[in-house]
C-alpha cells in the first residue's frame, strides 16, 4: 500500500506505509502526527490536497494529473463526476509517464466501465506500457488476457510478475506447474525469486503499519 502526500514546494511524493507509520510514531507527541512530512499540512484535508494537486498541474506533475483524473472519473467528493475532464487528466498523466495512469486506463478499456467502452486494443496498449514500467498488476492482467489464446506468453507474464513478488501471479504459476505448462526447474526458480522479493520488502515498520490498517 502506498500513500500519496502532496507538497507545495516539491513534486508529489510517494511514501510507503512503513515510512508513514514511522513518521507518525516519531511525531505523535508533537501534534503533527497526521501532517505531511514535506509541507506539514494535514494529509486528511481533502480540499487542501485537491488545491495542491491543481497547483502542481502547471509543473507537469503526473501524480497530480493522475490524482485529479481519478477523482473526476469516479466523482469522488467534493468533486462532481466529469468523465471528459477525468479522461483528459488521466491521459495527460499517462503521457507524462505515470504507470498508474496507464494501468488504470488499460484496466478500464480491458473490461469496460461506466465511463469507457471496452476496447481491447487500447487496453493492451496501456497495460503493456504499465507492465514494462514495472506495474505488476498490469503484467498479471496481460497474463490473464492471453491465457486462453496463447498460454506460453501468458505464463511468461505470470512468471515475471511472480518473481517480482506478485502473489496472484504466483498462484497462476503454481496452477501452470500442476497442469504441466510450467517446468519443475522454472517453478522452483520462481518460488525462490518470489520469496526473495517478499523478504526484500519486509520491515518492522511496514508490518506494524499493516496491522494498524487491518484493525482500522
Amino acid at each position: 500500500m502506498v500513500l500519496i502526500l502532496l507538497s507545495h514546494t516539491s513534486s508529489s511524493q510517494l511514501v510507503c506505509d512503513g515510512c508513514v507509520y514511522s513518521h507518525r510514531v516519531a511525531t505523535r507527541d508533537s501534534g503533527t502526527e497526521f501532517c505531511c512530512p514535506f509541507c506539514r499540512d494535514l494529509t486528511g484535508d481533502v480540499n487542501s490536497c485537491i488545491k495542491k494537486s491543481e497547483k502542481r498541474l502547471k509543473y507537469g506533475d503526473y501524480e497530480a494529473y493522475y490524482t485529479l483524473g481519478a477523482r473526476y472519473l469516479e466523482g469522488t467528493p467534493p468533486l462532481k463526476q466529469d468523465t471528459k475532464k477525468g479522461l483528459e487528466l488521466m491521459n495527460q498523466a499517462a503521457e507524462l509517464g505515470s504507470e498508474a495512469a496507464h494501468h488504470s486506463l488499460g484496466a478500464a478499456y480491458a473490461y469496460g466501465t461506466k465511463y469507457l467502452k471496452k476496447n481491447k486494443q487500447k487496453g493492451l496498449y496501456h497495460l503493456r506500457i504499465a507492465a514494462i514500467g514495472g506495474f505488476l498488476e498490469s503484467r498479471h492482467l496481460l497474463g490473464q488476457w492471453t491465457q486462453e489464446v496463447d498460454p506460453p506468453i501468458a505464463y511468461k507474464h505470470f512468471i515475471i510478475a511472480a518473481e517480482a513478488g506478485h502473489d496472484e501471479s504466483l498462484k497462476e504459476v503454481k496452477t501452470g506447474y500442476t497442469e504441466g505448462h510450467v517446468e519443475k526447474d522454472v517453478f522452483a526458480k520462481v518460488l525462490r525469486a518470489h520469496q526473495a522479493a517478499k523478504d526484500s520488502a519486509k520491515s518492522e515498520a511496514r508490518d506494524k503499519a499493516a496491522k494498524d490498517y487491518y484493525r482500522a
